[in-house]
């Protein structure tokens, strides 16, 4: 290990006197403040002290500082720092082999710090530190604000045994594993607020004589050492902490744990609390990395430890990237390259993978669920099965519909079909209809050969739900001929849930319920709102011409139609049905229907915003003409049909044909025709009852009356 080195001291001025490496503008002015005095040295007698540092990213500084006594300038230093690569952080172990490397400089002999030094890598790989001497109680409050899983803060330590800081705050540095050291700031003397970048230090040790100087500062707390203070909550990763930094004799295994999993689980002080909980609770579970995990199996104690292991860790690294390498090692099953856990069978894991509630802390492909529960469908069917029917009953998450997908369409779909013959309510999971063509095929085929005695309303919403959400239009006819009214209505209300987002039912539904027409027909003749959605439905399934529509009274479509009109975006399918329905239809109250429906029909025409279904409902009942592609020509000759032979009362002419435009074009298609003529003389005359027209219609009718004059003299 190639370590460079820096000396900075007093001439005029506090400077860099010796390197061994260039230097940047940047990383020389880091070096120049951070190994000056740290703080005003007035009042506290001192022979030296360390710091630990990040200089830039990929360099750390480990620095010892001396008081200058022979200069004759109050205040002054010497300090000679160690340039250790973050690379080679890994590698120490141990800091007596570096702390061994620091010299006061010796008289005006500069020359030896300015020549790099190496270090045999057996004796990095060989250090160990000795434990500090600092009582338990102490360091679990350095530790609990320290490493906060939620707000990690950086401490100031107040203490009167100067002797026992420095190794307390390299026994802290040691600790972390590489790239949580590459970051961690430290001072062991600091006589004023030590920053780097405007953040504080995160561990700094202060003398007693001046911690009344330091203000309190926020995210900075502040230990007394040398005082009694509140206990620090018996939290688990704490205690496992505190033994790992203080007992000479402590097994390391948690050291261990961290410097196996920490690289890239965090570079956030938060990492190490978190890390230290799993451990904790690998511990107190008795789910030891290292063991056997057997290929098969499915236990309701394994089932329950390995939910609360993935409950644990996904809380705890709740992103996909976050502890990957963790997350691999305890989740991702028998042909995994890390240590497994112990104890726990690959049906288990699986399972609790699949119904956690925290599925999308774990990235499906890096843990191989899909491939995992094909294996294990191979190799062990029934626990497959049970495994299936488990997470079904309790719910699949993201992750589980991957993890489950092969078992639901394994064998054909055979698996599957099972387990839904015998618990028909795993057909009520979107997730089960998630399957190829073949095995959704089967698990229908295991739905119809249950009883329907048998099978609750509840279970059969649920199912034509989940048949919905999975989007099997395949099954549709099939759906409604068995379940009839039941998925009628329940398609009706699964459409009327969309907003604010309209849900789109696949054509494949239409026809077969349209042989629901009572179903489709309740919210017309109830009272209760109406969706858009169900409107179009109604307009799309139902014949203007059944019977089911006719036996309607015209005034249940008034009244419907009134509704349908506050709805936005207004169901211009329904009023063209609407329109069908009054132009079959005579009198007052057809023409009133006529009234709310057709000019949302004649714009939407006119805009070509009227669907190919819609137009299908009145192609029919409209005149045919030459110019065949002219909707609303031939719209407008529909309405004056009606209001030439009666089947309208003329008096709602104003009201149907609103635009000025479209009652000058439907008045000058009229003087075409003999009987046409007739009837805007009948409209210009107002007979047999006066028309009440609008300003603009009146001066559109005035110019008709001698058209109309005229044609009849000729």
């Amino acid at each position: 290990m190639i370590v460079h080195q820096t000396l900075h001291g007093y001439a005029d001025g506090h400077r860099l006197l010796a390197t061994s490496t260039p230097l940047s503008t940047e990383d020389q002015h880091t070096l120049a403040l951070l190994s000056d005095i740290s703080g005003h040295g007035g009042g506290v007698v001192f022979d030296a002290y360390v710091s630990g540092y990040p200089v830039r990213p990929g360099l750390y500084a480990l620095a010892r500082t001396w008081s200058a006594t022979e200069v004759t300038r109050a205040g002054s230093v010497w300090t000679h720092t160690l340039l250790i690569a973050d690379t080679d952080l890994a590698d120490v172990h141990g800091v007596a082999p570096l702390v061994g490397l620091f010299r006061r400089p010796d008289g005006g002999d500069w020359l030896p710090y300015s020549t790099p030094i190496e270090l045999p890598d057996e004796q990095m790989a060989s250090a160990r530190h000795a434990a500090p001497s600092v009582s338990a109680d102490v360091v679990a409050q350095v530790v609990s604000s320290l490493y906060d899983p939620v707000a990690p803060r950086a401490v100031r330590v107040v203490t009167d045994d100067r002797g026992a800081s420095e190794p307390f705050a390299l026994a802290c540095w040691l600790q972390q594993w590489p790239s949580l050291r590459a970051h961690f700031t430290f001072c062991t003397l600091a006589l004023g607020d030590v920053r780097l970048q405007d953040a504080p230090f995160a561990l700094q040790l202060v003398p007693r004589e001046r911690s009344g100087d330091l203000a309190p500062s926020d995210g900075v707390a502040t230990v007394d050492a040398g005082r009694s203070a509140p206990p620090v909550p018996s939290t688990g990763w704490v205690r496992e902490t505190v033994d790992d930094l203080i007992a000479e004799t402590h097994d390391r295994s948690l050291r261990a744990f961290l410097w196996r999993f920490g690289d890239d689980a965090s570079t956030n002080r938060a990492g190490l609390s978190r890390l230290a909980e799993v451990y904790t609770q690998l511990r107190a579970g008795e789910v030891e990395l290292g063991g056997v995990m057997t290929a098969e199996g499915l236990t309701r104690d394994g089932v329950r430890r390995a939910t609360r292991l993935v409950a644990l860790v996904g809380d705890q690294f709740p992103s996909p990237a976050a502890a990957a390498r963790l997350k691999l090692a305890l989740f991702g099953g028998v042909a995994a390259p890390e240590p497994r856990p112990a104890g726990l069978s690959e049906a288990d894991m699986l399972l609790a993978l699949a119904i956690s509630r925290v599925a999308a802390a774990f990235d499906a492909d890096s843990l191989a669920v899909a491939d995992r529960a094909a294996r294990l469908l191979e190799t062990e069917s029934a626990t497959a099965l049970r495994l299936t029917q488990a997470a079904l009953e309790i719910g699949l998450n993201p992750l589980g519909e991957v993890a489950i997908g092969p078992l639901l369409s394994g064998a054909g779909g055979d698996l599957l079909s099972r387990a839904v013959a015998r618990n028909v309510g795993l057909a009520a999971k979107a997730g089960v209809w998630s399957v190829p063509i073949a095995a959704r095929q089967a698990l229908w085929a295991a739905v119809t050969s249950v009883d329907p005695a048998q099978i609750d309303e509840a279970t059969r919403v649920g199912i034509v739900r989940a048949v919905l959400e999975a989007n099997c239009a395949d099954l549709a006819d099939d759906v409604v001929t068995h379940f009839g009214a039941t998925a009628a209505e329940t398609v009706l209300a699964w459409l009327a849930e969309s907003d604010p987002v309209p849900r789109r039912l696949d054509p494949a539904w239409i026809r077969p319920l349209g042989r629901e027409s009572a179903v489709l027909l309740a919210p017309v003749v109830g009272e209760g709102a109406l969706h858009p959605a169900t409107l179009a439905v109604i307009a799309e399934a139902l014949d203007p011409d059944s019977d089911d529509v006719s036996r309607i009274p015209l005034d249940t479509w008034l009244t419907a139609a009134t509704r349908s009109a506050r709805l936005a975006p207004e169901p211009v399918d329904f009023k063209a049905f609407l329109l069908a329905v009054a132009l079959d239809r005579r009198g007052a109250e057809a023409a009133s229907l006529a009234v709310l429906a057709f000019q949302p029909v004649y714009d939407a025409a006119r805009q070509q915003r009227l669907g190919a279904v819609a137009w299908s409902r009145l192609q029919t009942r409209v005149p045919r003409i030459l110019r065949q592609w002219d909707h609303n020509e031939r719209l407008r000759r529909a309405v004056a049909v009606r209001f030439a032979r009666g089947d309208w009362p003329m008096t709602y002419l104003p009201q149907v044909v609103k635009g000025e435009l479209a009652l000058d074009l439907l008045l000058g298609h009229c003087l075409e025709t003999e009987a046409g003529r007739r009837f805007v003389v009948k409209v210009v005359k107002g007979v047999p009852r006066p028309i009440r027209w609008g300003t603009a219609q009146r001066a559109v009718v005035q110019r008709f009356v001698a058209k109309a004059a005229a044609r009849q003299r000729a």
